[in-house]
């Protein structure tokens, strides 16, 4: 039952066959911008950990004060983005009901903007609460039982939201194999444009003896996927609260976001990331709250 924080209605939203007995809810581009030439921008959060106390204060942060300068910068910008992501850890620690209470409050001026907003489930979020807050934005989907799955298309590319969380608050994170399923499916049905997957976990392909995962426990099976399809050309997590872009052998690229409520380490940034999209690649822009700190305005370009 994928939520789509928006302010358009609900016959925007098409449910097409992905010709596997599923479904699958598909939100189209709302920009109104018909040029091929132009590129389109998309604005990518992760891990605000939005706690019922707006004055919260964990690791030296405020949380919700720098999720309203996000979004405040957002607004500001001169390209409004077509969509925007939120990656996952959306509450702060279980997703109780005040805190998805506050967060939507935060929120609000982005639907006011026509800016759609998805969101993903990280391993502090609760889905059973966050589908009550969120009822009104809820559509419904059986693509897979029990998880927060979409597609989102736009000028550019398809985007994979998909559904990382496999217990609250365990650091653990896994698709499963229904949702590889339905990724490979989605995938197969949409080769037409660059394909960008979205999860909230990072990829973690070796576990030591003895270790724990602290990352995606499916990693292996999901990038044979992912490598197996030329099309799919990024998978976007956040989960570390740290910032890099990476390249695989096989051309896929790694963009681990920057958290927006707290970093691990006092040296990393917190911001957001604009995405400016065309046909051919991206170009990120690292959006730091603080304007002051070496990587504010980093760029990477990608290109396919």
């Amino acid at each position: 039952m994928p939520v789509h924080f928006a302010s358009l209605p609900r016959r925007t939203f098409l449910q097409t066959s992905l010709g596997v007995g599923a479904s699958l809810l598909t939100f189209g581009n709302a920009s109104g911008d018909e040029s091929q030439d132009q590129p389109e921008h998309v604005a990518l959060l992760s891990d605000p950990h939005i706690d019922a106390d707006a004055t919260k204060v964990v690791r030296g942060s405020v949380m919700s004060a720098n999720l309203l300068n996000v979004i405040a910068d957002i607004l500001a910008q001169p390209k409004k983005p077509v969509q925007a992501f939120i990656d996952g850890d959306c509450a702060f620690n279980v997703g109780l009901p005040a805190d998805y209470q506050t967060l939507a409050a935060l929120l609000a001026p982005l639907p006011a903007a026509r800016i759609p907003l998805h969101m993903a489930m990280g391993n502090h979020d609760n889905r059973v609460v966050f589908r009550k807050q969120f009822a009104d934005n809820e559509n419904e989907s059986t693509a897979v039982d029990g998880k927060h799955v979409s597609l989102i298309e736009t000028k550019h590319a398809n985007w994979f939201l998909t559904d990382t969380l496999q217990k609250v608050n365990n650091v653990t994170g896994e698709l499963g194999a229904e949702q590889l399923s339905w990724l490979t499916a989605a995938l197969k049905s949409r080769s037409d444009k660059p394909a960008i997957v979205v999860g909230h976990h990072n990829p973690q392909f070796d576990v030591p003896d003895g270790g724990r995962v602290t990352g995606l426990q499916d990693s292996n099976e999901l990038f044979d996927l992912l490598e197996s399809q030329p099309h799919v050309k990024a998978y976007v997590f956040g989960h570390t609260h740290s910032w890099s872009v990476k390249q695989r052998d096989s051309g896929l690229h790694l963009i681990n976001l920057p958290p927006i409520g707290y970093t691990f380490n006092e040296k990393s940034p917190l911001g957001w990331v604009d995405v400016a999209l065309n046909a051919t690649g991206m170009q990120l822009s690292l959006r730091s709250i603080d304007s002051d700190h070496p990587q504010h305005m980093e760029t990477h370009k990608l290109t396919w």
